[in-house]
C-alpha cells in the first residue's frame, strides 16, 4: 500500500488492458535485440517537497536494491540489470541478457530519493528507514508522526501532487487519508 501511494516509478500497468502506461516517465525505448532499455522521466514529476525527479534518483534507488546489505531476495532481480543516467531526464538500462520481464522490473521500481539514500549503504538505509517514512512522490505522503508502531498508519494526501492533472488518475486517490490499522489477535482480525 505505502509503495503504491508513497512512491512511484517510471511506469505501470493499466489495470484492464494490461498495457504500459507512464507514470514518472513519459516514454521508453526498448532495443531491437532487447538488451538495452531508456526511459525518460518527466521534467515535471516532483518530490513531495518540490524538487524534480531525475535520472540520478533511479540511479541511486537501483544502486540501493542491489546491495548486499539490504537484505532482499527480490533483489536479486536487479543485479541482471545496470542503471545509468545518460542526462537529467534520461535513463539507461543495460541487461546482461536480453529477458521479456526486465522492461517491467525496471519500469515498475518504486523511485526513492537520491539527496536521501544516495550516500547510504543498505544497512544504514535499513536502520535508519525501517519503522520511519521518507520522501516520496506520490499521491499519499506518510510523516513521521503519523506512524504510531504497533498500531497503525495514516496516509495523508499531498494536496499539491505533481501527477493530479494527469487523465490516467482520473477518479483516482479521492480519498483525504486512509489509516491502516494493525491488530495482533488473530481472532479480533477475523
Amino acid at each position: 500500500i505505502l509503495r503504491d501511494l508513497c512512491y512511484q516509478s517510471l511506469i505501470t500497468l493499466h489495470s484492464a488492458t494490461l498495457e504500459p502506461i507512464p507514470v514518472i516517465a513519459t516514454h521508453w525505448w526498448i532495443s531491437p535485440d532487447r538488451s538495452c532499455l531508456r526511459f525518460r522521466i518527466n521534467p515535471a514529476a516532483r518530490w513531495h517537497d518540490g524538487s524534480e525527479i531525475t535520472a540520478d534518483d533511479y540511479v541511486a534507488t537501483w544502486r540501493l536494491r542491489v546491495n548486499k546489505d539490504i537484505l532482499d531476495p527480490a533483489a536479486l532481480s536487479y543485479e541482471k540489470l545496470t542503471a545509468t543516467a545518460l542526462s537529467k531526464y534520461l535513463i539507461e538500462i543495460r541487461l546482461q541478457q536480453p529477458d521479456w520481464r526486465a522492461f517491467l522490473l525496471a519500469g515498475e521500481l518504486a523511485i526513492l530519493p537520491a539527496k536521501i539514500i544516495a550516500e547510504l549503504s543498505g544497512a544504514e538505509y535499513l536502520e535508519r528507514f525501517q519503522f520511519l517514512p521518507h520522501l516520496g512522490s506520490g499521491p499519499y505522503e506518510l510523516r513521521a508522526d503519523d506512524v504510531k508502531s504497533g498500531e497503525s498508519l495514516t496516509l495523508r494526501r499531498v494536496p499539491n501532487w505533481w501527477g493530479a492533472k494527469n487523465p490516467a488518475w482520473t477518479g483516482l486517490f479521492n480519498f483525504d487519508s486512509y489509516k491502516i490499522r494493525f491488530i495482533r489477535d488473530d481472532m479480533a482480525a477475523n
